[in-house]
């Protein structure tokens, strides 16, 4: 009987283990805003039209406000932004170029995640009024951002066109405009890429936002949610980054968090055990539950689990002992 006791503890310890993690399927792939403008830039030269440039400040303020139509819960107006903010006003605060005749034509969507680009240009933007934004007779510069939220995804895409005297307005140069070169804009320039930061000694990984950076491509590098940065850093939907800002954007754990196990049966007239077992997941000192710190993840209850089993093992042995 005590055999079989062990045999069956064994085997329910080894199952446990064996099945910890189930598989999950491979989340779908959302479009880029690069890709969306490729693709918008494709239905105009299929219209016989010139594609349009892409501008960094646009690609900025698209981004921006994908985002914030992101953040948002309920029922919203989606060419509204923080501050009741319209694509003119959030080009211009970027600092795009204000010039007689500017008007931003601006197209935005919340499409499932399963669906692709063509029902997006052609079926959501395919009446009169969006196509006109896509297919602008005097549309130059063109801004995408694209932005998940839940199993929607956000898709916000904005055009400058120039119309003055019928069209001739002088446009910006790279004398007003240092961002134009050779008649399209550095990206490089106005989006600076995201350079992840190495922890701190006490596990905290903070990242000094720099100019053109956004939560999302934040968030995007360092494979978090922006509302866990958001929640760091006391920021709310309606909040702004700035460059300069140091953000908090998650812990990881140091060799004082590492979980440490002692397990140990002792006897007593071999009739009572003593069965002890201790496990400490964070020591007191390091603790940062208390500020904003995340909860447990999968490994510690991983842990925690394998701590229950070795109970129950130890429980099934005691108890198969007296049985027999």
């Amino acid at each position: 009987m005590k055999k079989q006791w062990i045999a069956l503890s064994i085997l329910f310890l080894f199952n446990f283990l064996v099945i910890t993690k189930p598989v999950q399927a491979a989340p779908l792939r959302v479009p880029t805003a690069y890709e969306l403008i490729d693709a918008v830039n494709a239905y105009r030269i299929a219209n016989g039209l010139a594609p349009y440039a892409i501008d960094s400040i646009l690609m900025i303020s698209a981004q921006t406000h994908a985002e914030y139509l992101a953040s948002q819960e309920g029922e919203y107006s989606g060419h509204v932004g923080a501050g009741g903010t319209d694509a003119d006003a959030r080009a211009a605060a970027l600092g795009y170029p204000q010039v007689p005749g500017l008007d931003i034509n601006e197209n935005w969507a919340s499409l499932p995640v399963s669906a692709d680009l063509d029902t997006l240009l052609y079926t959501v933007w395919g009446d009169e009024q969006h196509t006109h934004t896509m297919l602008h007779q005097v549309g130059q510069h063109v801004g995408a951002g694209v932005a998940v939220s839940g199993d929607s995804v956000i898709y916000v895409l904005d055009v400058a066109a120039f119309w003055g005297d019928a069209g001739l307005t002088v446009q910006p140069t790279s004398d007003a405009y240092p961002g134009l070169s050779g008649g399209s804009i550095s990206v490089s320039q106005y989006m600076a890429p995201v350079e992840v930061a190495e922890p701190d000694d006490e596990g905290r990984v903070f990242h000094t936002v720099l100019q053109g950076q956004t939560l999302w491509s934040i968030a995007t590098t360092y494979e978090v949610k922006i509302d866990q940065i958001r929640q760091f850093n006391g920021l709310t939907s309606e909040s702004m980054i700035y460059a300069g800002q140091k953000l908090l954007i998650k812990m990881i754990p140091t060799p004082s968090m590492v979980p440490t196990i002692t397990t140990g049966v002792l006897f007593e007239n071999r009739s009572t055990p003593l069965l002890i077992i201790t496990s400490t997941l964070l020591s007191p000192a390091s603790s940062q539950q208390d500020k904003g710190d995340q909860p447990i993840d999968n490994d510690q209850w991983v842990i925690i689990g394998i701590i229950a089993i070795a109970v129950l093992g130890f429980a099934l042995i005691f108890f198969g002992q007296r049985s027999s």
